[in-house]
C-alpha cells in the first residue's frame, strides 16, 4: 500500500506526520476531525495512558493504552481502549503499532498529548473508568434484583417511552435506503420528492426517492462532503470540508457543475432565496454566495467555531450556531453586500448560580444544529444543544431580538434539527439512535422513532411531510412518515386496469392519512387493508372494473370526534379501459446536447385528442415537464423538446437539450391516464476549443478574466442564469466559468485565480464534458502562456468610472481621451501623472467631469480621433447619425463659457457614422458612414438601403462639403456585406484610406479602399488576399504608407495542435497604388495600429496591438522584416482594444481601451511606456 511505503520512509527516519482520525471514541481529548501529530515510537516504550495509532484488520485506530500483557507464546500484547468506547479493544502485538500521538490541533491551536501531566491524566481516566465500571456492576445487580422482586422486569424492555419515562407516539419508519459511507448532512427538494445525502467518507452524495425509499443515483463531489442545501431551481450545494470549497451539483442530471472556494473547513450550509450561506468552522467565518451567479458576496467573522446555519426567508436573517462561544449569531442579510450583525442569542446554561448571573446553572451549552420556524405570527430559532441534551426554542421579536427561550430536554447528544415551518413540528436526532418529534408551541417531546446507528443529519419535506435521517454508522438513511395536517394523494399504482379484470390491490402514496381513512373510488367507498400516514393499500373489487371509463380516487379522514368535520384529499383518476395507454417507440431515443429544439415522434396506442407529453429526468411524479405537442393521432404523436432560448430579455425554453442526461418521455391523456415511460438519452458532445482571449498573461498577474471560444459546451439553468456543466481546468485545476447567456454552447467567460499565474511557463487549459452512461463526453485543450516579468513593458491600468472604453485618442501633450460608447461620454486622461516606478494607482489621472456627447445607449459613439497640437478631437455619434467636434481650449463663441466646447453636425438619417479622421492643417474632417442595408428592420417597410459613403467636413464652419460614395450598389444576391469602419488621412497625397471589414466568413473578406479627396472618387481597392478580417488602419504621412491590421491573418494557415492562429499587418504603398501590398505576421488577433513617422525619435515604427495575446508587435516601417514582440502587463484579463501613440525620444506612451464589457470587469484603459530602445 502507499501508506506502508509512506510510514516506512517517514517514521523510520524519525519524522512525525499529521493524521486526521475519524469518530468520537477519544472525545473530548481527540474530537472528530481534529488533526493529530503522530511520532515514531518503539512499542516497548509505550506506557499506560499513552495514545497510540495502530492497525486492526486493515483499519487504522487511535486509542489509549490501558495495559500490557503476554500471550501464551510469550509475545508481548497491548490492550487499548477509547476514552468513550464501551469496551476494550482486542489485544494487539507490537508489529501493528505505528506511532504515538504527541499533540492535537483544534481550531488553529495545538495541545500536547505526551506531556507528563497528560500521561498521568490518561492513567487517572483508566483508573476512574475501572472503578466506575466495578461499582456499576454491583449497582445494577442490586437494581436488577429489586426489579425482579417487584415484578417490574417490563421496565427494562425498549418500549415507546422517551428517556424520561413519558409515553409518546411512535413515528413510522417507512424505508431505509442504502447510501454511502458515513452519511452526514441531507437536504430535500420538495418539487421532486428527492433528498440529497452527503456521504462524508465516500466523496459522494446519494440521491434518494422519498416516496419509494430507493436510492436513485450516486454523484462524486469531492473530499469530505458534510452539509447540503438545495436551491429552488433544483441545484444542490454541498460543503467539502477537506477541500475548503462548496460543490455545485445538478442531482437530476448527475453532474458536478463547479466548485466554489470558501473558508477553511466548511460545514453547515443553508439556502434562502437566491443566497447561500456557508459556516466555515476552521476560519471562524461565514461565506455568503449568490446562488444564481455562484459568486461570493461577503465573508464575515462570526465567533470561534461556527457550525450550523439556517435562514429565515421571510426576515432574511441568518442564524449561526457557535459551538466555541455557546451562542447563536444572528445576521441580517437583507442587503447581502452589507450584512448587519444583530444581538446574538445567549443560550441558558454554563452559569454558576450567582446573584447577577443570568444563565441557569448546569453544563455549558454547545449548540450544533439550528433551524428556523416561520409563518404568520411565527418567528423562532430552534437549536440543538449537544452538551445540555436539550433543544432551545428561541422566540424572536419583529426586530429579531430575543423575546424568550424555552428549553426542552431530549435524548443523548442531540445533533441535527429540522422544522416543518408554520406547522408547529420539529425533529431532532439523538446519538442514542433515536429521533424525537417536538411540538414547538407546547415545548414538549410528542413523538419518537427508532432509526439505525448514530443518526446525524435530518430534513423534512413540507409537501409529503416525510422526513429523512442519515445514519452515520450504518451507511443508511431512515425515511419517516411524520404527522401532517395536509391530506394529499401523490400517485396511484396501478393507475389503470383493463375492463373485466379481477379484483386488484391499489396502492395510494400520499400524506396525512389517518388510521380511520376511507377510499372513494367513483361511487364506491372502500375500507383500506393497510394504512400508514404516507401509504394506503385497498382492494378494488371486480365490479368496479366491469365498465369502461375513469374513476376518481379520493381519500377521506373520518372525524375523530362527534361534530368534527371530515377531511378530504385531492383526486386522481383511475382509468378502466379496453387496452391501456401504451408507448411502444420513441424516435430518436438518443441525441447529443446542443441546446437546440429536439423533435420526437412517439408511437403507441389509445392516444386521445388533447393528450400531453412529458419529457425530462424521471421522478416519482413521472417524466420531467410538459413539452410542446404538434400533430397527434390515436397511435402517433409529434412533440418538440424546447431548447434553450436566451436573448437580451432573459432565458426562455428549457435546458433539457443543453446538457446530457438520462431522461424519459411519457404521454398523459385528458382523463389523467399516463402511459408507460420510454427512455431517451441525451449525451454530452465532444467539446472543442478554437481560441482563448487572452492566450497569455504576465507572471504575477492578479485574478484573470478571459473568454473561451469553442463548441460543445453544456450547461444547466438555475433561476435566471445559465450555469456550466462543462468543467474548465487550468493546469488540471478546476476554475470558475460562466457561459455566454446568448450563446452558451460556444463561449464562456472563465476566471483564473492569481495563485495559478504566479510563475512563468506554458500551461494547458482544458474543457471536459462528462460521459452519460458511458457514452459521449470528452476533453479539448489549448495552451496558455504566463510570461516572465523581465520582458514586460511598464504598464499602468486606469479605471474608467463610466464603463468600458471602446476607442482612444491622444488629444494633447500627455493628454489622452477615451470614448465610452454605451454612456455617450468621453473621458480625458492626464497622462503626465503616470509614474511607472510605482505599483499603486496614480491619483488625478481621470479628469472630471466627463464630456457628454450623446445620450446613453448601446453604440452611442463610434471612433474618436484627436490632434494633440490643436487640442481638438472628433467623435462619431453612430446612433444619432451625427459627428461631434470638441475643442478643449478657449471659450464657447455663443455662451462664452470656458471650453471644452462641443459642436455637432447631423449627417442624415441612416448615415450611421463610425470612423473619423482629423486633418486640422487643411481644416477638414472625414467621416465613414456605414449606411444601412436594404430591408433594415428599424426602417419603414420596403426600405431600399443607404450605401456606405465618406463625408468630407470643413472644420471651421462644421459643414459637409462632399459625400463620396464608397460602393455603387448593393449586391443583388446579398452575398457581399459592406462594412467600412475606420479611416486615416495622408494629407500630402490628399488621400483617405478606409478599412472595410466586409464579411470575414463570406465571399468578401474585407480589405482597404483608397479614396482620392481631390476628385472625390475611389482610387483603388485592396482585397484582403492572404489577410483576413481587417481590424485597424493607420497612415505614415512622411513615407506615404498605409498599414492595415488583419485580425485573423491568413485563412489558409494550419497551426499545430494547441498552437494559435496568428494575425497579420498589411503595408500599402500610397505612392504606387499598383504595387502589391506586403504582409507581415503579427501575434494573435491584432486589433489596432499606430505609427511613429520618426518625428519624435529616430525609430520609424508601426505598433500593432494584439488583443488576444495581450502584447504588441513593433514593425520597422522601412524594413518590415524587422519585428519584435513586446508584452505589456494586461491586468485582470482585460483585453486591450484600439490604440493611440504619442512617441517620445525618452519614453513614448501608448493608450489602449478594453474589449471586455464593463459588467465583466472591462472598465479599464491601459497606459504603456515604450522607450525607443525597445523598438526594432
Amino acid at each position: 500500500m502507499i501508506f506502508e511505503e509512506f510510514y516506512k520512509q517517514t517514521l523510520a527516519r524519525g519524522i512525525p506526520y499529521w493524521w486526521r482520525p475519524r469518530g468520537l471514541s477519544m472525545a473530548p481529548t481527540i474530537d472528530d476531525g481534529d488533526r493529530v501529530l503522530v511520532a515514531p515510537a518503539a512499542p516497548e516504550s509505550l506506557r499506560p495512558g499513552d495514545i497510540a495509532k495502530f492497525r486492526v484488520e486493515g483499519t487504522f485506530v487511535m486509542h489509549r493504552l490501558v495495559r500490557c500483557g503476554r500471550r501464551g507464546d510469550g509475545a508481548r500484547t497491548f490492550i487499548f481502549r477509547g476514552d468513550k468506547a464501551p469496551a476494550e479493544d482486542p489485544p494487539v502485538t507490537g508489529d501493528v503499532i505505528i506511532g504515538r500521538a504527541v499533540s492535537v490541533e483544534r481550531d488553529g491551536r495545538e495541545y500536547r498529548l505526551d506531556s507528563r501531566f497528560e500521561r498521568w491524566r490518561g492513567r487517572l481516566k483508566i483508573i476512574e473508568r475501572s472503578l466506575i465500571e466495578r461499582w456499576l456492576i454491583v449497582f445494577f445487580m442490586v437494581v436488577l434484583t429489586a426489579l425482579i422482586s417487584i415484578g417490574a422486569t417490563a421496565a427494562l424492555a425498549h418500549d415507546d417511552k422517551d428517556d424520561y419515562g413519558i409515553k409518546v407516539p411512535t413515528l413510522t419508519v417507512v424505508g431505509t435506503p442504502h447510501v454511502g459511507r458515513h452519511p452526514y448532512g441531507v437536504a430535500i427538494d420538495p418539487r421532486q420528492a428527492i433528498a440529497v445525502v452527503a456521504n462524508r467518507n465516500d466523496r459522494t452524495v446519494s440521491v434518494v426517492n422519498l416516496l419509494s425509499s430507493g436510492t436513485l443515483r450516486t454523484i462524486s463531489v469531492g473530499r469530505g462532503p458534510i452539509g447540503v442545501a438545495i436551491h429552488s431551481s433544483g441545484i444542490a450545494f454541498v460543503t467539502l470540508a477537506h477541500e475548503n470549497a462548496v460543490a455545485v451539483i445538478d442531482p437530476a442530471m448527475r453532474t458536478l457543475i463547479r466548485k466554489i472556494a470558501v473558508g477553511h473547513r466548511p460545514s453547515g450550509i443553508a439556502v434562502g432565496g437566491d443566497l447561500v450561506v456557508v459556516a466555515n468552522e476552521g476560519s471562524r467565518s461565514i461565506t455568503i454566495l449568490n446562488a444564481v451567479t455562484l459568486v461570493p458576496i461577503a465573508d464575515l467573522t462570526v465567533g470561534r467555531q461556527p457550525t450550523g446555519v439556517a435562514i429565515n426567508p421571510l426576515t432574511r436573517v441568518v442564524a449561526v450556531t457557535d459551538r466555541g462561544d455557546a451562542a447563536v449569531v444572528l445576521v441580517d442579510i437583507s442587503r447581502p453586500d452589507y450584512p448587519v450583525f444583530l444581538p446574538p442569542v445567549t443560550l441558558p446554561g454554563g452559569g454558576h448560580g450567582r446573584k447577577y448571573d443570568d444563565r441557569r446553572r448546569g453544563p455549558r451549552p454547545r449548540p450544533v444544529g439550528v433551524a428556523f420556524d416561520y409563518g404568520p405570527g411565527v418567528n423562532q430559532v430552534v437549536v440543538a444543544d449537544e452538551n445540555r441534551n436539550a433543544v432551545h426554542i428561541v422566540k424572536l421579536n419583529d426586530d429579531s431580538t430575543v423575546n424568550e427561550i424555552n428549553s426542552v430536554d431530549v435524548g443523548k447528544r442531540p445533533q441535527a434539527i429540522a422544522v416543518n415551518p408554520g406547522r408547529d413540528w420539529a425533529l431532532v436526532t439523538s446519538e442514542k439512535d433515536d429521533v424525537f418529534g417536538l411540538t414547538l408551541s407546547a415545548g414538549e417531546v410528542t413523538s419518537r422513532a427508532d432509526v439505525d446507528k448514530r443518526p446525524r443529519g435530518i430534513a423534512i419535506d413540507p409537501e409529503s411531510c416525510r422526513a429523512i435521517v442519515t445514519n452515520s454508522k450504518s451507511q443508511s438513511a431512515s425515511i419517516i412518515a411524520g404527522p401532517c395536517s395536509v391530506l394529499k394523494i401523490f400517485s396511484l399504482s396501478p393507475s389503470s386496469a383493463r375492463v373485466g379484470s379481477s379484483a386488484l390491490t391499489l396502492e395510494i402514496i400520499g400524506t396525512g392519512f389517518a388510521a380511520n381513512a376511507r377510499v372513494t373510488l367513483g361511487t364506491l367507498t372502500l375500507t383500506p387493508t393497510s394504512i400508514t400516514p404516507g401509504q394506503i393499500q385497498v382492494t378494488v373489487p371486480a365490479s368496479a372494473l366491469a365498465t369502461l371509463g375513469g374513476l376518481l380516487v379520493m381519500v377521506t379522514n373520518l372525524p375523530a370526534h362527534a361534530g368534527d368535520p371530515a377531511l378530504t384529499s385531492n383526486t386522481l383518476s383511475f382509468v378502466v379501459n379496453t387496452d391501456p395507454l401504451t408507448l411502444t417507440n420513441v424516435t430518436p431515443n438518443s441525441s447529443v446536447a446542443d441546446g437546440l429544439d429536439l423533435a420526437l415522434t412517439l408511437t403507441g396506442q389509445r392516444i386521445k385528442s388533447g393528450a400531453k407529453v412529458y419529457f425530462g429526468p424521471p421522478s416519482v411524479y413521472g417524466c420531467g415537464q410538459e413539452i410542446e405537442v404538434g400533430s397527434l393521432s390515436s397511435t402517433v404523436v409529434h412533440a418538440v423538446v424546447p431548447g434553450i432560448r436566451a436573448d437580451v430579455y432573459g432565458i426562455r425554453g428549457t435546458d433539457l437539450t443543453l446538457r446530457g442526461g438520462a431522461s424519459c418521455v411519457q404521454i398523459e391523456n385528458p382523463d389523467g391516464e399516463r402511459s408507460n415511460p420510454l427512455p431517451v438519452t441525451v449525451t454530452n458532445p465532444q467539446p472543442t476549443l478554437s481560441n482563448l482571449f487572452p492566450s497569455a498573461a504576465d507572471q504575477g498577474s492578479p485574478t484573470l478574466t478571459m473568454l473561451l471560444n469553442g463548441g460543445g459546451f453544456v450547461g444547466t439553468v438555475a433561476g435566471a442564469q445559465i450555469l456550466p456543466s462543462t468543467v474548465v481546468k487550468f493546469n488540471n485545476v478546476p476554475v470558475s466559468a460562466v457561459p455566454n447567456q446568448l450563446q452558451p454552447t460556444v463561449q464562456m467567460v472563465i476566471t483564473i485565480p492569481a495563485a495559478l499565474l504566479a510563475g512563468p511557463g506554458t500551461f494547458t487549459l482544458s474543457v471536459e464534458n462528462a460521459a452519460i452512461n458511458g457514452l459521449g463526453g470528452g476533453t479539448a485543450s489549448a495552451t496558455f502562456t504566463v510570461r516572465t516579468s523581465s520582458s514586460i513593458l511598464p504598464t499602468k491600468v486606469i479605471t474608467i468610472p463610466d464603463g468600458q472604453p471602446d476607442h482612444v485618442a491622444m488629444v494633447g501633450q500627455r493628454l489622452g481621451a477615451v470614448a465610452v460608447s454605451t454612456q455617450g461620454v468621453v473621458r480625458l486622461l492626464d497622462l503626465s501623472r503616470i509614474d511607472f516606478s510605482k505599483t499603486t494607482p496614480d491619483a488625478g489621472v481621470v479628469l472630471d467631469p466627463p464630456i457628454v456627447v450623446a445620450s446613453p445607449r448601446f453604440g452611442a459613439t463610434g471612433d474618436i480621433d484627436g490632434d494633440p497640437v490643436a487640442g481638438v478631437f472628433a467623435v462619431a455619434l453612430q446612433q444619432d447619425h451625427a459627428v461631434a467636434v470638441v475643442t478643449l481650449n478657449g471659450y464657447d463663441p455663443v455662451t462664452h463659457a470656458s471650453c471644452p466646447c462641443v459642436r455637432k453636425l447631423a449627417l442624415g438619417l441612416g448615415a450611421s457614422p463610425y470612423g473619423v479622421a482629423l486633418d486640422v492643417a487643411h481644416d477638414r474632417l472625414v467621416v465613414v458612414n456605414q449606411g444601412l442595408p436594404p430591408g433594415e428592420p428599424t426602417m419603414p417597410f420596403g426600405f431600399v438601403g443607404i450605401l456606405p459613403s465618406l463625408s468630407v467636413i470643413q472644420l471651421s464652419s462644421l459643414t459637409e462639403v462632399a459625400r463620396i460614395p464608397l460602393y455603387s450598389a448593393f449586391d443583388p444576391d446579398g452575398l457581399l456585406f459592406f462594412a467600412p469602419a475606420l479611416v486615416a488621412i495622408d494629407p500630402g497625397l490628399n488621400l483617405a484610406v478606409v478599412m472595410d471589414q466586409g464579411d470575414p466568413y463570406g465571399t468578401n473578406e474585407g480589405g482597404a479602399i483608397v479614396v482620392d479627396l481631390t476628385t472625390g472618387t475611389v482610387a483603388a481597392r485592396f482585397a484582403a488576399g492572404t489577410a483576413f478580417f481587417t481590424s485597424g488602419v493607420a497612415v505614415d504621412p512622411v513615407r506615404h504608407l498605409a498599414f492595415v491590421t488583419n485580425a485573423l491573418g491568413d485563412p489558409g494557415q494550419t497551426p499545430a495542435d494547441d498552437e494559435p492562429y496568428l494575425g497579420s499587418l498589411t503595408r500599402i504603398n500610397l505612392n504606387n497604388l499598383a504595387q502589391a501590398p506586403l504582409n507581415v505576421t503579427t501575434n494573435e488577433f491584432p486589433n489596432g495600429v499606430a505609427i511613429d513617422p520618426g518625428l519624435a525619435s529616430s525609430k520609424h515604427s508601426a505598433i500593432v496591438l494584439n488583443t488576444q495575446s495581450n502584447d504588441l508587435t513593433a514593425v520597422n516601417v522601412d524594413n518590415p522584416a524587422l519585428t519584435v514582440t513586446l508584452p505589456f502587463a494586461a491586468s485582470g484579463g482585460n483585453l486591450a482594444l484600439d490604440i493611440a501613440w504619442q512617441p517620445d525620444s525618452v519614453m513614448g506612451l501608448l493608450l489602449t481601451g478594453s474589449a471586455i464589457p464593463a459588467e465583466l470587469g472591462g472598465n479599464n484603459a491601459f497606459v504603456i511606456g515604450i522607450p525607443p530602445s525597445r523598438l526594432p
